[in-house]
């Protein structure tokens, strides 16, 4: 049974996101990383799932490295967005589809293989030759 509380009553206002006020570095960082998780998405598995992480982190810290220093310490939500906002939202949209993945199937590790027999010589060794006569 639904509240009946006036608290809960539909007032009619609706609550519009406005979009992030990304930086200049911020967009261009932006627009990679949402092909880079578009990509996944289209094809989940863990191996490309790995992959993609490690390489929104490699390239982070690429960009980390160029962008002005008040940029790289630029972490809020609110305001002016910089790169790291960014990363953390690309890094949990990962997380969150790799968590819907299957699991990959244990199986225990296949034993090593065993070595090559020892080479064998082709013909009759003279010490092994031994003449009646």
């Amino acid at each position: 049974m639904p509240p009946t509380s006036p608290w809960f009553e539909d007032s009619g206002f609706e609550l519009v996101e406005e979009p992030p006020n990304l930086c200049t570095c911020a967009r261009a960082f932006s627009a990679w990383a949402e092909a880079l998780c578009a990509n996944v998405e289209s094809s989940p598995s863990h191996w490309a799932l790995n992959r993609a992480k490690l390489v929104l982190a490699e390239r982070y810290f690429e960009w980390y490295a160029i962008v002005p220093k008040r940029h790289r310490e630029a972490v809020r939500d609110h305001g002016h967005r910089c790169i790291f906002p960014v990363f953390r939202e690309a890094w949990f949209r990962l997380r969150q589809l790799q968590l819907t993945v299957d699991p990959p199937v244990f199986e225990p590790p296949l034993p090593p293989p065993l070595p090559p027999p020892p080479a064998q010589i082709a013909g009759i060794l003279l010490a092994e030759h031994d003449e009646e006569g």
